[in-house]
């Protein structure tokens, strides 16, 4: 989730070639610009991976995290903003974020999903 267009492609474009993702089965990806249609995307999809952004048009980013928590609580969570503030930060972890990732470093995006999984790698 993003609310710029080539954001999202770009993350896409990384995790589509992500092995401990396409291991466990096809992935469906679900690009939002917004956090309200992430939330509305939840009634026909249950993510295992979740990226997004705080900076977003309409719904404040840290809220939309707190309530995508709440509603996907085994989903992998990953902030990834530009924001590189300490307090946006810690407030993230505290709502639920499993990890942040400056967008200057999202080349490292495969090795930290890979983590998450046990099978394959990514990059």
């Amino acid at each position: 989730m993003d609310d710029h267009g080539g954001c999202r492609g770009l993350i896409r474009e990384v995790l589509e070639g992500c092995t401990s993702i396409n291991d466990v089965g096809v992935p469906t990806f679900v690009e939002c610009a917004s956090g309200e249609a992430a939330l509305a995307s939840l009634a026909t999809t249950t993510p295992d991976l979740v990226t997004m952004d705080l900076r977003l048009g309409g719904m404040d980013g840290i809220e939309c995290l707190r309530r995508m928590r709440l509603r996907v609580p085994e989903a992998v969570i990953v902030v990834v903003t530009c924001a590189k503030s300490p307090e946006l930060a810690r407030r993230s972890l505290l709502e639920g974020a499993d990890s942040i990732l400056c967008k200057d470093d999202l080349s490292t995006l495969p090795q930290l999903i890979a983590g998450y999984w046990s099978t394959g790698t990514c990059g």
